[in-house]
């Protein structure tokens, strides 16, 4: 089971508004069988092209047409996909320059007895620094400009900071204006990481992380990926334009050896360059969008901007289908997608949450859409809300008001957990 420390720069890429008002839908370590595994099983991708898009109308028909002609050639019954990869390898190795830099930094951290709080407190600001500058090659961000309604959002950075995870919140105290201002924030952000930054972006206000940095980035690294979007079950925006008919989420999206074939937003990981890339085509395609949907660019869908640079092969992204990294909780139970609820895959093991199926220990995870009614129950059963964990200790109520993380755009500042999250108990 990985222990994840992972720096939180967790950025929205959900399409849901990460404000008060639209917060709705914003062991060891993975081993080097993984890599083996995945590349033989992972998403099917088209070369990466850059070119913008003026309509994806003639696209679409002409991707259709050239899937349905494929799939009159194909055998009615083809080999059952291969599975998934095994977890009980020797550790995919990390470079010693970036394993050292983590490492050194949880060694002050991890201090028994009455000190333990007086760690916490110098570990803080060395912490922050540390992340910021990417120094152990992967920092973790997110966007929000507000707490919320309700106290999930706090309930997302507890975990972060319980698997030592420094959050950045990008965008906080600002007035939430549309996606375009989290898009160029986002961007503002990545311009001024160093270029071998690994990112880490999640949702703010519906997501657990269950590992550390270090963790997350052997992970990564052993795929060999440049760019890496959660998997999920649902086929989201694309299901609704059709009028429930599916054609884009059946047709157009490239087979998958798992049911979690399609794109989720709202976790992702990549090499900062990679990452860049993506955020300048959103915001300079953004208009696109609105045009063909005779709406305010702030009311686009980015889940829907992504997924089709997925479905187009840009930018080499590619799907977590195994939950390695990510682990997308809605379900879907009705055609025409296919039947798939993460939620009987769950098994709690020492206060660790695995997926029994795929033989993975997600080091996110994301209750979108209906995966909410999980949210609560899985965070209850992590293993620093229980009496007795795996050895393991605690951030204490006390410890936890008082630990600091960076919020704001630009330099940031330092902030303590009590002051974003006054009324959590």
């Amino acid at each position: 089971v990985v222990v994840v420390w992972f720096v939180v720069v967790t950025v929205s890429l959900s399409g849901g508004s990460p404000s008060a008002a639209g917060e709705e839908d914003t062991l060891e370590l993975l081993q080097s069988s993984t890599q083996k595994a995945l590349s033989t099983t992972g998403s099917t991708l088209f070369s990466s092209g850059n070119q913008k898009r003026k309509s994806r109308g003639s696209d679409r028909t002409a991707r259709s047409a050239s899937n349905e002609s494929v799939n009159k050639r194909s055998s009615p019954h083809p080999p059952p996909p291969l599975p998934p990869p095994p977890m009980l390898s020797p550790p995919i190795p990390v470079s010693e320059k970036s394993a050292g830099k983590i490492g050194n930094l949880r060694s002050s951290f991890q201090e028994n007895g009455s000190d333990h709080q007086n760690q916490v407190m110098k570990f803080s600001s060395s912490w922050l620094q540390a992340s910021a500058n990417c120094e152990g090659g992967i920092i973790a961000m997110t966007y929000a400009t507000s707490g919320g309604k309700d106290d999930r959002f706090c309930r997302s950075v507890e975990s972060a900071l319980q698997h030592e995870v420094p959050l950045r919140i990008l965008g906080w105290g600002k007035d939430w204006r549309g996606l375009t201002q989290k898009l160029e924030g986002s961007l503002d952000a990545l311009r001024n990481l160093p270029d071998k930054c690994t990112v880490v972006f999640t949702d703010a206000y519906d997501v657990l992380y269950a590992d550390d940095l270090e963790a997350i980035k052997r992970k990564f690294d052993g795929m060999g990926e440049s760019v890496l979007f959660a998997g999920e079950c649902g086929c989201w925006p694309q299901i609704t334009r059709d009028k429930g008919k599916g054609h884009v989420c059946l047709h157009d999206y490239p087979k998958s050896p798992t049911p979690y074939k399609y794109l989720n937003s709202g976790q992702w990981i990549a090499k900062k360059t990679a990452a860049l890339e993506i955020f300048t085509a959103l915001i300079e395609e953004a208009h696109v969008y609105a045009e063909k949907y005779n709406v305010p660019v702030s009311k686009i869908n980015d889940q829907e901007m992504v997924s089709d640079m997925y479905m187009d092969g840009r930018f080499g992204i590619k799907l977590d289908h195994h939950n390695i990294i990510f682990q997308a909780m809605h379900a879907t139970h009705s055609k025409p997608l296919e039947e798939c609820d993460p939620w009987p895959e769950m098994e709690n093991v020492n206060g660790v949450w695995e997926n029994k199926v795929h033989l993975s220990s997600p080091s996110i995870f994301h209750f979108n859409g209906g995966g909410k009614i999980h949210h609560l129950e899985m965070e209850r059963a992590m293993w620093y809300k229980q009496d007795k964990s795996s050895g393991r200790k605690a951030l204490s109520r006390d410890e936890l008001r008082t630990t600091k993380i960076l919020v704001g755009d630009g330099e940031g500042r330092e902030a303590m957990f009590k002051e974003i999250c006054p009324k959590y108990e």
